[in-house]
This record gives structure tokens, sequence and C-alpha cells, in this order.
């Protein structure tokens, strides 16, 4: 993610902006997962995706209109619609890209607003005598699955982005590669297949993985 690209041409300033964004907030994910922030790890990884779609829009686009209008006192404002427009042109014209950032958008979808769940990974209460002890800690309490699970969604995230920056460049020829980019890619893919079968492998992942299906199967036959 740091060191893919090596040149730019003039018109990739917009698409290098975003990438600051992108490498940035993936870093700061990586360092928040090593160190149990799960929930700080989810916010971090919704900038990066966000930052994704927008830099590969720019690859192609790189019209600061497509971003950002000035409203009539002068003000810089992020419309919407703007955004709208922006993920359709990725559904329309990279549909497996689009497909993948919105499943991982998905899986982050919770811990990214407050919750309860999330809560409890930094809380505990022990009866103590005839008195309840509090307990808050700065860290997440320790959960080696989820510091796993944290990092295979890294490295599934690093993957999809760098694949989908690789595929749009092919089409607007605006950036230079590193001359070993495939190689690297393909390696950490077979990194990244190391870790899925460790996490599929876990009875927490299988157990987790049986629930999910089944409320999707109540879902399905509850729409109809």
């Amino acid at each position: 993610m740091q060191s893919f690209m090596v040149a730019t041409k003039d018109k990739g300033w917009l698409f290098a902006a975003f990438l600051s964004q992108v490498k940035k907030h993936y870093l700061l994910a990586l360092l928040s997962a090593m160190r149990f922030h799960h929930v700080q790890t989810a916010m971090n990884f919704r900038q990066v995706l966000e930052s994704g779609v927008n830099a590969g829009y720019a690859l192609a686009n790189p019209r600061s209109e497509d971003f950002t209008v000035t409203s009539p006192e002068g003000l810089l404002e992020t419309p919407k619609r703007l955004q709208t427009k922006r993920y359709k042109w990725l559904e329309q014209n990279y549909p497996a890209a689009s497909k993948s950032i919105a499943s991982l958008k998905k899986a982050i979808q919770s811990s990214a607003h407050s919750n309860i769940v999330d809560a409890h990974r930094n809380f505990e209460y022990t009866h103590q005598d005839k008195s309840v002890l509090l307990n808050m800690p700065f860290f997440d309490q320790y959960n080696e699955f989820q510091m796993i699970t944290d990092f295979w969604l890294t490295e599934n995230i690093a993957i999809g982005l760098l694949d989908m920056f690789y595929g749009i460049n092919k089409d607007y020829k605006v950036l230079t590669f590193s001359s070993d980019f495939v190689p690297k890619l393909l390696e950490l893919q077979e990194i990244n297949n190391r870790i899925k079968a460790k996490v599929m492998d876990s009875e927490k992942f299988q157990r987790a993985d049986r629930r999910a299906k089944a409320k999707e199967e109540r879902l399905k036959l509850g729409s109809k």
C-alpha cells in the first residue's frame, strides 16, 4: 500500500490526494488492530474504503467539481448526490470492485457506529464482597480471534483496493506501478489465503457462520 505506485501523470493529482487518505487511515487501522482497538479499526476502515472509491473515480474523472461545490456564501460543500454519482460509476464500470467494497463496508458497518456489543469489548464488572467493581480499560479485552479476523480484513481491503486501482489504471494509464507490483500482490494473496484458512477453520468462525446463514435463510423465507 505504501510503495505500489512510483509515478503519476499530472492529471493524477486528485487520485494522489485521496491515496494519501487511504494510506494514512490504512496504517491507523492496522495499528488499531494490533493494540486491540476494534472499533477504531472499523472506523479507519470506513475512511479507507470511501477514500479508495474516491481515488479510483479520480483516476478516470480528475474533476474537482465531481467532489465538491461552492455554496452562494463561498463555502466548499460535499453533497451526497456527488458521492452517489461516484458509487454508481464504479458499479457500472467495475462491478466486481463495487461488489467487493460493498461487502467489506457491510462487514464493518455495525462497529463503525456505537452499539452495546462493542461497548462490552472494553467494559466488564465483577462482584467483590458486597459491591461491584467496574472495569473500563483503555484497550479492548484480549481476544486473539478478533485480532486475527481484523488482520484478515486488513489484507482483504488492501488486495481489493490495489487490484481496483490496477484495473482502472489499465484503462486510463495515469499511474506507473512498481516493477514488482503483480508478484507482490500475488504473494499478498497467498498470505491472505493462509490467514483466511486459519480463521475459517476455527470453531468460533464456524459457529458464527452457521448462525449468519440461518438468519439469512429466515429472512429469505420471511420475504416470501
